[in-house]
């Protein structure tokens, strides 16, 4: 690990050559101007992005050079008087130039479906809100989060082809997201995938009000502390399951509360400083298994864990 302002000296880096491709194509249904651009399909793959290109007015051709081996998605957004258009397709990049990548835009779908509360089904002053979270933090391609009627009812509006994870905020302390089916498919864990022309009809959420609470107090040197963030990590292979993270602050004795925890297995950690959402990060957390604690958790129930800090130091090694 090398900090601000140390030296190191002595590595040898060697470069090897990349084969590189060029793409071609044109995208139909543009509007003044096309975005076209590569993600690689590993969503956790550094680097990921191609950079973009924009299509010639006339025509709507474009080129991608110096593009690398891979299995990628390619996209092309647009925005003409009807709005914005888009498509995606998945595409593989071999040793060889690719022409007649030809792409053909279409507004975003309308996604409906319903929110049901487990032994009680009224929602007449629930100010909660269904959002889709890109899985693809690089792809700032986002939409408004829809409101719910008094019956539970909502709309997303020109959802974007792409791989979500499924949101409710403003859920109260004590519930949490029970399931969530796609035309009667499980994508709560698994993530939404959106692709054009095959829109989805219906999308049902369940929630429970019967979170599991997790508390207890972070010590140093035998002594509570305070100001330190607490995390819970599902155990693997859930951790690519964001909605099963939470996070918490001990107060001034040690103390923190979480709430509305799914059901399963888990492991809590307590930062004396952490980076914004590096605790999601499988590979961060790797090094820090054994000074987590475990915890399972069933539906509902009361679970006391007590935690040892983890020094910042700790952290940078």
């Amino acid at each position: 690990m090398v900090s601000g302002g140390d030296e190191f000296a002595g590595a040898n880096i060697d470069l090897q050559p990349a084969r590189t491709v060029r793409i071609r194509g044109r995208v139909y249904g543009a509007g003044l101007h096309a975005r076209v651009f590569l993600l690689l399909r590993d969503i956790s793959a550094i680097g990921d992005l191609v950079p973009p290109v924009y299509a010639q007015e006339r025509g709507g051709d474009y080129e991608l050079y110096n593009v690398t081996p891979g299995q990628y998605f390619i996209y092309a957004t647009s925005e003409d008087t009807r709005g914005p258009t888009i498509t995606r397709q998945p595409l593989e990049v071999s040793d060889a130039n690719l022409d007649s990548v030809d792409l053909s835009l279409q507004p975003g779908i309308n996604l409906s479906g319903r929110i049901h509360v487990e032994g009680n089904s009224r929602l007449d002053s629930a100010p909660w809100q269904v959002t889709l979270s890109p899985r693809n933090a690089r792809l700032a391609l986002g939409h408004a989060p829809s409101d719910l009627s008094k019956r539970g009812f909502f709309s997303l509006q020109n959802v974007y082809p792409g791989d979500y994870d499924i949101q409710v905020d403003n859920l109260p302390d004590t519930c949490f997201v029970k399931s969530a089916r796609l035309d009667g498919a499980d994508v709560l864990g698994p993530g939404l995938s959106i692709d054009l022309p095959h829109a989805p009809k219906f999308l049902d959420i369940l929630i429970s009000p019967n979170g599991a609470t997790v508390d207890g107090v972070v010590s140093k040197d035998q002594q509570p502390y305070s100001g330190a963030t607490v995390t819970l990590a599902p155990d693997p292979p859930h951790r690519t399951e964001l909605h099963l993270f939470k996070l918490a602050a001990t107060d001034q004795f040690g103390r923190f509360l979480l709430q509305g925890v799914p059901p399963g297995d888990y492991k809590l950690f307590a930062w004396e400083s952490v980076e914004h959402a590096a605790y999601t990060n499988s590979d961060f957390l790797r090094p820090f298994e054994l000074r987590g604690e475990s915890a399972h958790v069933s539906e509902g129930s009361h679970v006391t864990v007590n935690l040892e800090l983890i020094p910042k130091t700790g952290v940078d090694q």
